[in-house]
This record gives C-alpha cells, sequence and structure tokens, in this order.
C-alpha cells in the first residue's frame, strides 16, 4: 500500500538523495533512445542510451498526489510529464505537450 510519501517520487526529498529510475515507453523505437529518469532534490533528468542526460525538469505534486515534471527548465515549457504509482512499486507517467498527452512510459527501480 503506498503512503502519500510514495506517492510522489523526489518532491521535497533531500538534495542529495539520487533516485534513478528505468523507462519503458509507448513511442516507437523510444526504448532504443529513452532509458529512464533520475530524481534529485525536486529536480529531474531523462536518461539516454550511451549514457546522455538531458531535457532537465523541476518536480512538485499536484492535487491528486501525482508526481508533475516542469520541464521548462529545458526551454521547453510546453512539455510536461505526469507519474503516478502502480501497486506492484512501479509507476506510470504520461507525457502532454501544450496539455495534451502525447504518449505514455512506466518508470521502475
Amino acid at each position: 500500500m503506498f503512503t502519500a510519501r510514495d506517492r510522489v517520487l523526489d518532491h521535497g526529498r533531500a538534495a542529495h538523495t539520487v533516485r534513478h529510475y528505468q523507462g519503458t515507453t509507448t513511442a516507437p523505437v523510444g526504448g532504443l533512445i529513452w532509458k529512464g529518469k533520475t530524481f534529485q532534490g525536486g529536480t529531474v533528468v531523462n536518461n539516454f542510451a550511451f549514457g546522455l542526460t538531458g531535457l532537465a525538469g523541476t518536480t512538485s505534486q499536484d492535487g491528486n498526489g501525482d508526481t508533475v515534471i516542469d520541464h521548462s527548465p529545458s526551454g521547453l515549457g510546453f512539455l510536461t510529464d505526469r507519474i503516478s504509482p502502480n501497486a506492484d512499486g512501479t509507476y506510470t507517467g504520461a507525457v502532454y505537450v501544450n496539455g495534451n498527452q502525447v504518449g505514455s512510459f512506466g518508470l521502475s527501480r
């Protein structure tokens, strides 16, 4: 059973806590490029093939207790992710462009 603290991947955690999550995606060939996300101290970066990182964002919690990622720090203010926990300890995410869902992804430890 998830507690309120479990619902948020990183929001409000100590700056030194780093959490890496492996990713899966519904995007065509996305799995060849995108590998997951790393959360630390209210920020997040996406992990890509060959050890590359990018698309930084900040995390917050919405009214439902889900994690929201704002990609404005990367200059992509139109891009937002929303992440919800699953009963098995994994997370399900949705990608939004200008408020319209354009894809989905999964995260696991």
